[in-house]
């Protein structure tokens, strides 16, 4: 079924859709939902991962992961913190050590808290990222500030790769702020804004322009 004159000349069409799927509208995603300036972990999301005992394997672990890793931007350090649960898919022998079942509790320790929230950004607000690295993963936050208010929009974390790990301390700094960065592109493109390094304590500003 031909929609217009240019879809009929270059042969491109959509095909009719079936009178059962009319009517149907868009699903909301269950991992989220918005309100009053900010969005929360669904309920549902929230009580499955409650719900859930310590993995007995490795496919597991994956489900675990999997589950939560959708759910990452509610966590600061996600990528730390679940270390112990990610070196136990590539491990020879699977073995719950002490560091994991700590590590699957602080996950769902976090997921758990009832205020757990992110704000919606705000186009009147100034942007200001904060950075962080390690030798085993880097992070960053994005935040704006309102008075004395710090509104976090979002976490983000990064598992190093083994040659990433390997780099100077700086260059693994400078590679946290320019993927942070690139990472939260939507929302900075075409803003100023400040950055924060943790690690090193360094404060920069970043004028409008991003291209990416």
């Amino acid at each position: 079924m031909y929609n217009d004159k240019y879809e009929k000349e270059n042969r491109y069409y959509q095909n009719a859709k079936q009178r059962r799927d009319r009517k149907k509208k868009p699903s909301r995603r269950p991992s989220r939902s918005r309100s009053r300036g900010k969005v929360y972990p669904s309920k549902k999301s929230m009580e499955t991962i409650q719900r859930l005992s310590p993995p007995e394997d490795v496919n597991g672990v994956r489900r675990f992961l999997g589950l939560v890793g959708y759910l990452s931007k509610f966590i600061r350090d996600y990528a730390s913190l679940v270390r112990p649960l990610q070196g136990l898919i590539t491990a020879e022998d699977f073995v719950w050590s002490e560091s994991c079942q700590n590590s699957f509790d602080s996950v769902k320790k976090v997921l758990s808290e009832a205020q757990l929230s992110l704000y919606l950004p705000q186009p009147h607000l100034p942007f200001c990222l904060d950075t962080d690295a390690s030798t085993y993963a880097i992070a960053g936050v994005l935040q704006q500030t309102e008075g004395d208010k710090v509104h976090v929009l979002q976490f983000a974390s990064k598992k190093l790769t083994t040659a990433e790990s390997k780099w100077p301390i700086y260059e693994l700094e400078a590679y946290a702020v320019v993927r942070s960065i690139f990472h939260f592109a939507h929302y900075l493109r075409g803003k100023e804004f400040v950055y924060r390094e943790v690690t090193g304590c360094q404060v920069g500003y970043v004028s409008s322009g991003i291209s990416v």
